[in-house]
């Protein structure tokens, strides 16, 4: 019997696509059904915003729950991080992945390390957490919203720029607290499909 791809829906930013073809890889392995991603955009995504000012969590959530719902997608791919506590009606936790490396990477020339950043130099984030953990470190950092095509990822994942990020030195979990859901991602389904 011939069956059509897995629908697979995912954030349409490059760090969640190259999530999903992890997971879709992972599916066709363990499965053998072939998987097609289908990119959908979130208020996260297309709002000039700070994510704080947009409510936090679940602004990238809400698009791929309806694409869920709507039977425009068969599953998504969530960063644990990303979703609110709460469970959605209709839609039901399928799969968790193995949990990549949850620390932080800081991504600077040259391969530059915390330290090796000059005083007052700026670094990009929209994470509260992160901005208030490296100005304890650092009181003479600046932090603010990153901004263009910037990314925040695990360490040794492609970034939008396809190059591996620095990988953390080892005491970096003794200087940064990495976040609870860091490296989680979760796979939701419709209950009844």
């Amino acid at each position: 019997m011939n069956y059509r791809p897995l629908r697979l829906g995912t954030r349409r930013s490059p760090m969640a696509i190259a999530q999903s073809r992890q997971v879709a890889g992972m599916i066709t392995t363990r499965t053998g059904m072939a998987v097609e991603i289908v990119g959908v955009t979130t208020l996260g995504d297309v709002s000039r915003s700070q994510l704080v000012q947009l409510g936090g969590t679940g602004v990238f959530v809400s698009a791929l729950r309806e694409a869920l719902l709507a039977g425009e997608v068969d599953l998504a791919v969530h960063s644990a991080k990303d979703l609110p506590a709460g469970a959605a009606a209709g839609i039901m936790l399928a799969a968790v992945p193995t949990r990549d490396d949850p620390r932080d990477a800081l991504v600077a020339q040259a391969g530059a390390k915390l330290a090796d950043l000059p005083a007052g130099a700026r670094i990009g984030t929209g994470s509260p957490r992160r901005a208030a953990q490296l100005l304890r470190l650092r009181g003479d950092l600046r932090t603010g919203p990153a901004g263009g095509a910037a990314t925040s990822i695990a360490p040794g994942k492609p970034t939008s720029a396809g190059t591996p990020t620095p990988t953390p030195s080892p005491n970096d979990n003794e200087l940064q607290l990495p976040y609870q859901y860091g490296g989680h991602f979760r796979i939701p389904v419709h209950i009844g499909r």
